[in-house]
């Protein structure tokens, strides 16, 4: 059978055979963990759910080294810049908070360029892909009503009502978010020795099926 033209790039027409999965490379495991180099290729497998299928996709994911003080730096943040932006407390606490969530984002965002960070090439699942659009769309959210808290705080020309209604949608989204990360699996990394990262937080599914591929070399 003669090839589609007008099928989507990429895709292969409903007749045809699912194309062949790249053949992994530059990964390896050592002593029970994950090693891999910039660019590896992972075996047809979720590392989120563990779960192999006949068709997934192929993502190129970024994992930065994520250590607590990091996290803690942007939670310290974003609570500093809601609580100053929305509440007005006296002796110039607001002010301080203000300067304090700003100067924490700022911390957060220049610290994040100098930690570790690998990009891989890994296969993940429908369900997979759905978490991260909704968690992408939770963090927007976060963003865009944190952003308008603080302009409604500020502005002086914004109704108390819709003021705490953008406050209770900043909390709401940020529960979720919280909520969100403690409910799903996320991959971390840290720098080893030459050109090898360690990757951590794989489904234990997941890393049951790189074992059973695995050829010590």
């Amino acid at each position: 059978m003669s090839e589609n033209p007008y099928a989507p790039p990429g895709r292969p027409d409903d007749g045809d055979e699912v194309p062949d999965a790249p053949l992994s490379t530059g990964w390896m495991l050592d002593g029970g963990r994950l090693m891999v180099r910039q660019d590896a290729q992972l075996p047809m497998v979720d590392p989120f759910s563990g779960v192999s299928e006949e068709r997934m996709t192929l993502r190129s994911l970024p994992i930065r080294y994520s250590p607590s003080w990091h996290r803690m730096t942007f939670a310290g943040a974003v609570l500093g810049l809601a609580g100053g932006g929305f509440f007005r407390f006296p002796h110039g606490l607001s002010p301080f908070l203000l300067i304090s969530g700003a100067a924490a984002i700022t911390l957060y965002l220049i610290s994040g360029v100098f930690l570790s960070s690998v990009r891989i090439r890994v296969f993940t699942t429908r369900a997979s892909n759905l978490k991260a659009r909704m968690g992408n769309l939770i963090n927007a959210m976060m963003a865009v009503t944190l952003a308008s808290l603080i302009f409604a705080a500020n502005s002086g020309r914004i109704h108390p009502a819709v003021s705490t209604g953008i406050a209770m949608l900043f909390g709401l989204s940020l529960i979720a978010s919280i909520s969100f990360r403690m409910l799903t699996w996320r991959l971390t990394c840290r720098k080893k020795t030459g050109d090898r990262y360690e990757v951590r937080g794989l489904h234990p599914d997941a890393f049951r099926f790189l074992g059973e591929r695995f050829s010590p070399p």
